[in-house]
């Protein structure tokens, strides 16, 4: 009887110390989570407001951060997208000349320029037409030229934004290079899209390559 009861005693102590054990690892874990999320949350600063966005088009909106002496940094182009809430930060300064690339067009093509779905609007350097795809900085149109500009982080917790104070370091900055037709393609229809805004309706250059010559009707021949 005392040699079960040792055994069993041992078998309880042996299992207590594996709960404790597991115990441990997850408060470990769990002290590993809140770190990240507040490490997290600090590399973010509070920005500005949702009611501080202007409409750009049909489906974007646009907010100038001014980073200036209180962030030491690059005023930063935010950009929404109403139909699903998503949020792209750029700098705002085009790598290439300088310019503020706000006073450039900004556009949502979707799939409707190329076969390829970019999956975030292009912004467009008003100074010499160099695009750049929001959510990895690449210039579109002239990547072995001008260097990727550098994209942030931003979030709307309810009605305040926030934005990460250094650049996305994530890997696929600058990596998504097009061919040159999705390129030229691109580049047409923005042109498209600024011409439609500012004229109203055109034909757009896409349009025009496709339109068919006319035949001229021969003299004297049937009506």
């Amino acid at each position: 009887g005392g040699t079960n009861q040792g055994s069993a005693w041992l078998a309880l102590a042996i299992g207590a110390a594996g709960a404790m054990a597991v115990l441990r690892r997850h408060r470990a874990r769990a002290r590993l989570a809140m770190d990240a999320a507040a490490a997290d949350a600090a590399s973010y600063v509070h920005v500005g407001f949702r009611a501080d966005f202007r409409r750009r088009g049909d489906v974007l909106e646009y907010f100038v951060v001014a980073m200036g002496e209180r962030w030491k940094g690059e005023d930063v182009l935010v950009v929404l997208r109403r139909t699903d809430g998503r949020l792209w930060a750029i700098c705002n300064i085009c790598p290439h000349a300088g310019y503020p690339l706000d006073e450039g067009d900004i556009e949502d093509l979707g799939e409707s320029a190329s076969g390829r779905d970019l999956g975030s609007p292009v912004v467009s350097c008003p100074a010499h037409s160099y695009l750049f795809d929001m959510e990895r900085g690449t210039c579109i149109n002239m990547a072995d030229n001008c260097p990727p500009a550098p994209v942030y982080r931003a979030q709307l917790r309810g009605d305040r934004l926030f934005l990460s104070l250094q650049p996305d370091q994530d890997g696929a900055t600058g990596t998504h290079k097009l061919c040159k037709s999705d390129e030229n393609a691109i580049q047409l229809e923005m042109v498209d899209r600024a011409l439609n805004r500012k004229y109203g309706r055109l034909i757009s250059p896409n349009e025009l390559l496709a339109v068919p010559p006319r035949r001229s009707k021969s003299k004297g021949g049937p009506d």
